[in-house]
């Protein structure tokens, strides 16, 4: 398990006598029974590893589809950025015709409510649907340039990114 400022993050199995949780076996009071030695290393370090042997068939997993899912949650943040706040029946009527959108607008709604969240308080964001050009990795199309901005941050020196690495 990852420890980042106190928050842990792996994978923890409940059994009937006990849970598992980063190479420890506990019983169900808490007690530590076993601690096991992990024959892999961390994702980091094999990361680092396969850098220092310039060989990337040695990682875990293909650092593209790492890269594809990253940018799948950047370009959501994308939209909810230049969105603006609204309430459902706004979102409604934009999303309506949209079978999956609307699934999935009744499915976040029901979660609101469920968290006792009152849209009349508390308004979504309402992001605009954006295109996305998989060659050039750019926004294209209506909402293009105010995406765009987003996809790089300002850089102070000496911390710069070029554009051409």
């Amino acid at each position: 398990m990852d420890d980042c400022l106190g928050v842990q993050i792996g994978v923890v199995v409940h059994c009937k006598d006990g849970y598992t949780a980063n190479n420890k076996a506990y019983d169900s009071t808490g007690r530590l029974l076993k601690t096991f030695e992990s024959a892999f290393e961390s994702d980091k370090e094999n990361f680092i590893n396969a850098l220092r042997k310039n060989d990337p068939k040695v990682l875990y997993s293909d650092v593209e589809q790492g890269h594809l899912s990253a940018a799948l949650a950047h370009m959501g943040n994308a939209s909810y950025r230049i969105g603006k706040k609204s309430n459902p029946g706004e979102i409604s009527e934009r999303i309506k015709g949209n079978a999956c959108l609307q699934e999935s607008f009744d499915k976040f709604s029901t979660h609101l409510f469920a968290n006792k969240i009152d849209w009349n308080k508390e308004n979504v964001a309402l992001g605009p649907m954006l295109d996305f050009d998989r060659g050039s990795e750019k926004f294209v199309g209506e909402f293009a340039d105010e995406a765009n901005q987003l996809i790089t941050g300002k850089y102070r020196e000496p911390f710069v990114v070029h554009q051409k690495v």
